[in-house]
């Protein structure tokens, strides 16, 4: 098992709480920071706003035509395909949805414990979005997801494009 791909078991073994998901959204924001976003950092957070996505739209009964279908739909397509322009195209519909995933906007979390819009605040990679449906959903119901939906992928994963991480 790789050493990046050991960290992040690590992070998600953590216990589901509001305090792991802050973490987890600080230490991911870092992450993304300068990353380029087909590297695995950008991937780890867009398979967690997909998995958290899930839960926001179940429970509050979107139709198909909501933006956050929509941005969630756009999403999947760029963990199927993660490349700069499904990630383009995942962004636009973000931002048309904001908060929910990683558009433009502000997506800093005072929680995360980083002033204003810095690194690991969850505003650059727009990480924070994660905060956003915990605050409708419940931070555990969003860290049961994440895991649900990335332990099995990393697991899965081929190791050689775990390893890779652009730009680090």
């Amino acid at each position: 098992m790789s050493a990046y791909k050991q960290l992040v078991m690590e992070k998600l073994l953590a216990p589901p709480s509001k305090e792991s998901l802050l973490n987890f959204i600080s230490w991911l924001d870092l992450e993304c920071v300068g990353a380029g976003v087909e590297a695995v950092p950008w991937q780890i957070l867009t398979r967690s706003i997909v998995a958290a996505g899930r839960a926001l739209v179940k429970k509050q009964h979107f139709a198909s035509g909501h933006p956050v279908v929509l941005t969630l739909q756009a999403a999947e397509a760029y963990c199927q395909t993660p490349v700069p322009d499904q990630f383009a195209l995942y962004f636009k519909a973000a931002t048309r949805s904001y908060p929910f995933g990683s558009g433009e906007g502000c997506y800093a979390i005072n929680e995360c414990g980083f002033p204003g819009c810095q690194p690991g605040s969850g505003c650059p990679s727009g990480a924070g979005s994660l905060y956003s449906i915990a605050r409708v959903v419940g931070s555990e119901v969003v860290w049961q997801a994440i895991t649900a939906e990335l332990i099995p992928w990393l697991k899965e994963g081929d190791e050689k494009q775990l390893r890779k991480k652009a730009g680090k």
